[in-house]
């Protein structure tokens, strides 16, 4: 995806969502709140998105990291490589030292993953 700034293509793709029937706009809001996780870099491409459902984990797709799999931005561990351990039955406690995240942070992904 590419980003122009004022009057780019994902600022008007938000502006353009209505209702055929109605003329209502719709999900404006959240398109727009999604669109804000984007990151991008000076090149106006996305180099990063982040995954508003971990909670505060801060899980974010990265294509340089994790092999285009959900990564702790932080510390860059693969979140299904960090709860891996907990489903073998290690603690928050020792799975949050080895991957370098808070045991909010697992507690939150573990969720995400269950919803």
């Amino acid at each position: 995806a590419q980003r122009a700034g004022e009057g780019s293509p994902d600022e008007q793709v938000v502006k353009g969502l209505i209702v055929p029937r109605s003329g209502q706009y719709v999900f404006k809001d959240i398109v727009a709140h999604y669109l804000k996780q984007i990151r991008f870099g000076d090149d106006k491409f996305a180099e990063m998105i982040r995954l508003p459902q971990y909670g505060a984990a801060d899980v974010v797709l990265d294509p340089y990291r994790g092999y285009g799999q959900p990564v702790f931005d932080r510390s860059g561990a693969k979140v299904a490589d960090a709860l891996g351990p907990l489903r073998a039955g290690e603690t928050f406690e020792a799975v949050a030292e080895d991957y370098g995240v808070t045991e909010a942070e697992l507690r939150d992904a573990l969720d995400a993953i269950a919803a």
